[in-house]
C-alpha cells in the first residue's frame, strides 16, 4: 500500500475568516488592556503630568488604534522569513513520512496531509475536514497530530482545544521519556489546524516570557529565522517510535 500523501488547498471561505480575525481582534485587545494596565501609572508619572487630561486621553487613544492596525496589518502582509512557522511543521510531515515509507506496516496506518491558509482562519483543515465528512470519511476516532512551529524553543508543549485521548497519551510517553512536555487546552491560544478534528493535538515548542507566559518565538515577524534541524529529527524519530509501538 503506498504512502498517501495528500495536499489540499481550500476554496476561500470568509465566515471562518472572520470568526479567526475576531479571535485575534479579542485576544490583541486583552493583551493592549494588560499593557496599559502595566505602563499607565508609570506613563502618569513619567509623561503625563506635562500634558492635560484631553491630550492624555487622546494620546491614549492613538496608542491604542496604532496597535491595532500593527495587529491586523501583520495578518495581511507576507512575511518570507517564516522557517519556524511554519517551515518547521512542514519539514517534520516530511521528515515523519520518509520513516514511514521505509516501514511497510505503518504505511497502513498513516497518512499525512499537508494544510494552507491556517492564518486565514484554518481553512485548509477546514475544507479537509468538510469534503470528509461530505463523502462519508469518519474522522471522529482519527488520532491527528499537528506539527505548528516546532524549530524554535525549548519547552515540548502540547495543545488541544478540549480534552482529548491523544494529547493524553502523547504526553505520558515523552512524560516516560524524561522530556516532561506542557499541556495546554484552549480554544483560543494556541489555535491551529487541529481545531477542526476530534481527537487531535498540536505540538510546538515554545518559550516562557518573564511573566511565566509559554509564547511561539519570533513568529509573524521578520526574524522568524532559527530552526533547529536537529530538534525536529529528534521529535519526529520519538513520536513515529510511539505510534509504531502502540503508545499513541
Amino acid at each position: 500500500m503506498c504512502l498517501a500523501i495528500t495536499l489540499y488547498l481550500s476554496r476561500v471561505r470568509l465566515s471562518l475568516f472572520f470568526v479567526h480575525f475576531f479571535i485575534v481582534l479579542i485576544y490583541s485587545l486583552i493583551v493592549i488592556m494588560l499593557l496599559l494596565a502595566f505602563c499607565m501609572p508609570i506613563a502618569s508619572n513619567v509623561f503625563y503630568k506635562e500634558l492635560s487630561a484631553d491630550a492624555a486621553f487622546w494620546s491614549g487613544e492613538l496608542a491604542i488604534v496604532v496597535m491595532l492596525l500593527v495587529m491586523v496589518l501583520s495578518m495581511v502582509i507576507k512575511n518570507k522569513n517564516n522557517r519556524n512557522d511554519n517551515t518547521s511543521g512542514v519539514l517534520s510531515l516530511l521528515a515523519m513520512a520518509q520513516k514511514v515509507a521505509a516501514d511497510e506496516e505503518m504505511k497502513k496506518k498513516c497518512c499525512f496531509v499537508f494544510f494552507d491558509n491556517e492564518e486565514w482562519g484554518l481553512l485548509g483543515s477546514a475544507g479537509f475536514a468538510k469534503h470528509c465528512k461530505k463523502n462519508g470519511v469518519d474522522l471522529s476516532n482519527t488520532k491527528v497530530i499537528n506539527f505548528d512551529c516546532v524549530g524554535n524553543g525549548d519547552i515540548l508543549t502540547f495543545a488541544s482545544t478540549k480534552k482529548t485521548e491523544i494529547i493524553d497519551s502523547l504526553a505520558r510517553a515523552f512524560d516516560k521519556a524524561g522530556q516532561k512536555p506542557v499541556k495546554k487546552r484552549s480554544a483560543m491560544i494556541f489555535l491551529s489546524d487541529h481545531a477542526n478534528f476530534n481527537n487531535s493535538v498540536m505540538v510546538s515548542y515554545t518559550k516562557k516570557s518573564l511573566m511565566g507566559l509559554l509564547y511561539l518565538p519570533l513568529i509573524h515577524t521578520s526574524k522568524d529565522i532559527p530552526c533547529d534541524i536537529d530538534q525536529i529529527n529528534r521529535l519526529t524519530d520519538d513520536i513515529f517510535e510511539f505510534a509504531k509501538d502502540g503508545t499513541i
